[in-house]
């Protein structure tokens, strides 16, 4: 659960969020409206993007790990080398780069490149989750409030309750007002 905080925002996570969904949102919304589809619009909080085990990142990856990646869904790559494919069979991954073996670099582009086309990977939990319901998910653009309308009434209350404060901005001193 939620850790007593000055901010929510502190203690809120993806994992969280992801047993609010699960827990709440998903059997309410469907004892409330049976048989209808959700369309859920959020804001780019990371916790809204949770990741799961089996998230790929490529960049964070090493040469082995991406060797690995590659050879469970590859016999081979082509890459672009001085304007050129150059084609690499599975043992070659395993290889330091030459003339015959990919740079990290290369397996990396392939990899970003195979995540593209094939967009069943990389979802996040959230995703998954709605997937499996037939539902939707939309996402605000980042930092644009008017597309967010509750920030609006949000200044307001903030800047009520903070006059109201002064300098005690504890939840315990919040909540006497």
């Amino acid at each position: 659960g939620l850790i007593d905080s000055e901010d929510y925002h502190k203690n809120m996570n993806g994992q969280v969020f992801m047993q609010w969904v699960h827990n709440r949102l998903i059997p309410t919304f469907k004892r409330n409206f049976p048989g209808k589809k959700l369309i859920l619009l959020l804001d780019n909080a990371s916790y809204h993007h949770p990741r799961g085990a089996d998230w790929v990142n490529p960049n964070k990856m090493s040469k082995y790990e991406l060797a690995v990646w590659i050879s469970d869904r590859a016999d081979s790559i082509t890459v672009q080398r001085d304007g050129t494919s150059k084609y690499f069979g599975k043992t070659s991954l395993f290889q330091p780069a030459s003339k015959y073996a990919p740079t990290v670099e290369e397996m990396r582009g392939w990899v970003k490149a195979y995540l593209l086309q094939h967009p069943s990977f990389n979802r996040t939990l959230l995703r998954q989750a709605f997937d499996a319901e037939g539902w939707q998910l939309l996402y605000t653009p980042p930092y644009c409030c008017e597309c967010q309308p509750i920030e609006l009434l949000w200044v307001h209350v903030k800047n009520y309750v903070g006059r109201q404060m002064g300098s005690d901005h504890s939840v315990a001193a919040v909540t006497q007002l």
